[in-house]
């Protein structure tokens, strides 16, 4: 695709200029003419009964049952697995361009084969119901025993690109007719189903692992949450436009709130995939739901292109990483969207931060979009620009943030879920407040759109709501830090790092290779002098201090619990390629040290040292960084919970702690003041503030990075009463009883809030 580089003024779809500042080049070339020409499918109304004879379901939703589709599905997925290693070259060809537009080209090839298989498989089973629900309303004859050759005739008869061929109709034509059959042989379960798209989406997670839909961010939105988006963005009679559209779910017009009546008039579904175009139009379809389907990229498609104007946009676009896109097409869409808003873009940014920018294109002042996308970009630096664009261009009506256990989350993805509702407005429109709204507990929807609409400031029962002006968002400030509950002075507290030295901690560069088990030192017989007691990761400490027993415990697990570390001295070569090419000649000699060189020939090609970037750099592989033991261990990556533990051995630590010095003899902090500081990093006070200072990391989890750690904010217990010391003091001593007790820490906490809220004035 060629892109005009020419920038004009940003748009909408009406003409209606944005802002100068914000700019969209017109796009252009080897565009998808059959966007514009494409008809809309508008099906007819259905029977009174199903083929079976059945009433058609009412108000009740009914799902097909998971299993009953999963089983075919998966047998003949087999059957096309084991044929298509030797499939004709030039559908070997075709794999490849299919592979790469899935997120699948860095897979191995029997992972290819094994997931493009089980998508033959589905597309099988979709286009057999699609066709059928056509027969059932005598628009075409009966499925002949030829389904491939059916199918053709069918586009061409009722004017459908669900029929259209593709790559997997060759693949399908791999297994016997007969082998088909048990997939075909389904094709009317989907009618006994109020709710195809739902029922689909979970057919297709079921069969394709999570692993290969995780590249291109591919995770069914839950039915709450698809309510939510569609019933808040969209009215009766709206035209929406859904870009990513997948198996349709925020498009479906079936959804429990029946009084709002916000079935759209017409839906304008976009996905680059084939799969995907065919699922909606299956789901838009069985639901009566008008709608055009669209095989096209978003990116390549423009407002002209659209038979009619839409009035709202729901979106749960790609999840996909910069990094995890190729690179051609990164540099493809960044440069575009650079362009047309006129700002320079971090080429790191996901995919679902070009969405955002991209929709405003197809909206005028006053219409509405809701995008579903993780909430990194709140915090991250690529989304800086992003939230900029949000707050010039947009009403930022609501930011709703879920718990990962609520019913609107996706559970099955390892983020946290974000819906962002926005109103497109002109360069005079006031913006008005935008709600910050985190939802924690399990509630209706119509209560969050209740919040979203006139919620007040403060906790609820199942969450907490602020209200911020709009025109006060920061962009360059944390989004994320806006959904804890209130804000707190912290302009006259001290840096932490005016209390301690804070360093990042030891790395291995092969951790597994130089961090020992109890029962490998024996195994081996190493020495005690070539050994020092290490805690490899926070979870192998329990509670909030770390003891001489605890020490004596983690050796006697099956965890690490002794480093490797040799002397300088020691008689091996520097680099490891030296070192085990003389352990394979036989030529290296470690006198009085047979458990040690055992290990090393053992260890060195298990663990994989002579790949390791960081021992190459070293100016001898074995040899660590000397550090002390830190009087304090924080664990600076978390989901809930930022813990400083009190260290009370001379244990050391790996990187995934920071370590915490304190120089007591140049005015640092005593013991009893030390535990005064530890209760307030614990408590609520300090847990929020860090809890603001931390940004998204992979799995779900939030980091804090070393330099914002030692900006942190915190109390100065040298200027502190002694009686409050001595409180905050005991108060950690008890933390730390009760963590070890049963864990439930709740009321100790409390005493600690109470203390820091009392000396803060907050």
């Amino acid at each position: 695709m060629a892109l005009n580089v020419e920038t004009t003024t940003l748009q909408s779809s009406r003409g209606d200029s944005v802002y100068p500042s914000y700019r969209m080049s017109a796009m252009l070339v080897d565009r998808h003419a059959e966007i514009s020409n494409q008809a809309p499918v508008a099906p007819p109304s259905p029977p009174a009964t199903t083929s079976a004879g059945d009433p058609i379901p009412g108000l009740e939703d009914r799902s097909v049952a998971d299993e009953a589709l999963i089983e075919p599905v998966e047998s003949l997925a087999a059957t096309i697995k084991s044929e298509l290693a030797n499939a004709p070259p030039e559908i070997q060809s075709q794999l490849e361009t299919w592979a790469d537009l899935h997120g699948l080209s860095s897979a191995s090839d029997n992972t290819i084969r094994e997931v493009i298989a089980t998508q033959a498989a589905v597309y099988l089973l979709l286009q057999s119901t699609l066709y059928e629900w056509h027969h059932q309303r005598d628009n075409l004859p009966a499925l002949a025993e030829d389904t491939q050759a059916a199918f053709r005739e069918a586009g061409n008869r009722i004017s459908s690109p669900a029929f259209d061929w593709c790559v997997l109709d060759d693949v399908i034509s791999l297994a016997a007719p007969s082998e088909r059959d048990v997939v075909v042989d389904e094709r009317t379960r989907l009618f006994e189903s109020t709710q195809p798209s739902e029922d689909i989406g979970r057919l297709y997670e079921a069969v394709v692992p999570r692993e290969h839909r995780q590249t291109l961010g591919q995770f069914r939105t839950p039915p709450a949450l698809a309510d939510l988006v569609q019933s808040w963005a969209t009215s009766g009679g709206d035209r929406v436009l859904d870009p990513g559209i997948g198996a349709g779910a925020l498009s479906s017009p079936l959804h429990p709130d029946w009084e709002l009546s916000t079935e759209p008039d017409h839906v304008h579904g976009v996905d680059r995939s084939p799969l995907s175009v065919l699922m909606s139009t299956t789901a838009l379809t069985l639901l009566d739901q008008p709608h055009a389907p669209c095989q096209a990229d978003f990116f390549d498609l423009q407002p002209t292109d659209l038979r009619e104007p839409v009035n709202a946009i729901v979106a749960n676009p790609p999840f996909s990483q910069g990094s995890s896109l190729s690179r051609s097409y990164n540099q493809r869409v960044n440069a575009h969207v650079e362009d047309m808003t006129g700002i320079e873009i971090s080429s790191q940014s996901p995919l679902y931060a070009y969405f955002i920018f991209y929709a405003r294109t197809f909206l005028s002042a006053g219409e509405r979009a809701a995008f579903i996308t993780p909430w990194n970009f709140l915090s991250k630096q690529y989304g800086t620009d992003l939230k900029a664009f949000l707050r010039e261009t947009y009403s930022i009506k609501a930011i709703v943030k879920f718990d990962k256990d609520v019913r609107q989350s996706f559970g099955n993805a390892d983020t946290t879920t974000l819906a962002t509702f926005v109103e497109a407005r002109s360069e005079t429109d006031s913006p008005g407040e935008t709600r910050f709204i985190r939802v924690d507990e399990d509630v209706d929807e119509g209560t969050i759109r209740e919040a979203m609409r006139d919620g007040q400031q403060g906790a609820t029962d199942w969450g907490y709501i602020n209200v911020e002006e709009q025109t006060e968002l920061a962009p360059a400030d944390n989004w994320q830090s806006l959904f804890k509950s209130g804000s707190i002075d912290t302009s006259g507290l001290p840096a932490l790092s005016e209390l301690c030295s804070i360093h990042t901690e030891t790395t291995t560069g092969a951790v597994k290779f130089f961090c020992l088990t109890q029962d490998e030192v024996d195994e081996y017989g190493i020495s005690p002098e070539h050994l020092t007691e290490v805690i490899k990761r926070p979870e192998h400490v329990d509670g909030y201090d770390f003891t001489p027993d605890d020490q004596t415990a983690l050796q006697a697990s099956d965890k690490p619990a002794w480093l490797l570390n040799l002397d300088e001295e020691f008689p091996i070569p520097g680099t490891v390629e030296e070192c085990s090419a003389q352990i394979e000649a036989g030529t290296l000699s470690l006198q009085n040290n047979e458990g040690l060189y055992a290990y090393l020939q053992d260890g060195i090609p298990e663990y994989g040292l002579t790949d390791s970037g960081t021992l190459e750099e070293r100016e001898q592989w074995y040899r660590l960084e000397d550090q002390d033991s830190p009087r304090v261990l924080f664990q600076f990556a978390g989901r809930d919970e930022f813990r400083s533990i009190l260290n009370k051995t001379e244990t050391n630590v790996l990187s995934s702690f920071y370590g915490l010095y304190m120089e007591e003899e140049d005015g640092g902090l005593d013991e009893i003041e030390l535990k005064a500081l530890l209760a307030y990093l614990n408590g609520p006070v300090g847990q929020q503030i860090l809890q603001g200072l931390a940004s998204p990391r992979q799995g779900d989890l939030l980091g804090i990075n070393v330099t914002d750690l030692r900006d942190c904010p915190v109390i100065d217990p040298r200027e502190l009463p002694d009686e409050t010391v001595t409180e905050l003091a005991d108060a950690f001593d008890d933390l730390c009883t009760a963590a070890r007790r049963d864990g439930n820490t709740d009321a100790v906490r409390e005493d600690i809030d109470a203390v820091i809220h009392a000396e803060l004035n907050l």
